[in-house]
């Protein structure tokens, strides 16, 4: 995930993460990053299923870039009756004056793009493919990637818009 700015002027100091739960199987690891603190916290003392996690205690300006990584094994879906399964990581981008919260589902009915911020998001289909291309330097968002049923990926990349 990387987070390219602060809240509106604002430098960053947190990034909060609720993992999706849906899907039996999803294996979310966040990865330690340097001069952040990483918390997770877990479904049940087993310590198998990531329920949300941060990272605070860190700074990041309010015109600089953080990629913070996060490891997610997706199990075999069932996509016979379904073209995609669409997994939604609410996030909330947390700085020095308010916070950003990037917890907005887009396909709800609803959903306001001029007032809400949708939530970084994993699609999992059958084929292997960049929905949008790169360009030198950028990340692809998590709504730019498409994932095989069953694929083991290190996502460095948010909503585009956080």
């Amino acid at each position: 995930m990387a987070v390219p700015h602060g809240c509106s002027g604002s430098d960053t100091v947190g990034v909060n993460v609720t993992a999706p739960t849906s899907l039996k199987g999803l294996v979310v690891v966040p990865q330690q990053v340097q001069n952040w603190t990483l918390n997770v916290v877990y479904q049940d003392a087993s310590n198998k299923t990531v329920t949300s996690f941060s990272w605070t205690g860190g700074y990041l300006a309010h015109d600089g870039r953080q990629e913070f990584g996060v490891q997610i094994t997706a199990p075999n879906v069932d996509l016979s009756q379904q073209s995609n399964v669409t997994l939604l990581f609410p996030t909330v981008q947390t700085c020095l004056n308010g916070t950003s919260n990037w917890t907005s589902d887009p396909n709800a009915p609803g959903y306001n793009a001029s007032v809400q911020k949708p939530a970084p998001e994993l699609v999992i289909t059958n084929q292997v493919e960049t929905s949008a291309p790169v360009s030198s330097g950028a990340l692809p968002s998590i709504g730019q990637l498409s994932v095989p049923a069953m694929a083991t990926l290190m996502l460095m990349a948010a909503a585009a818009a956080l």
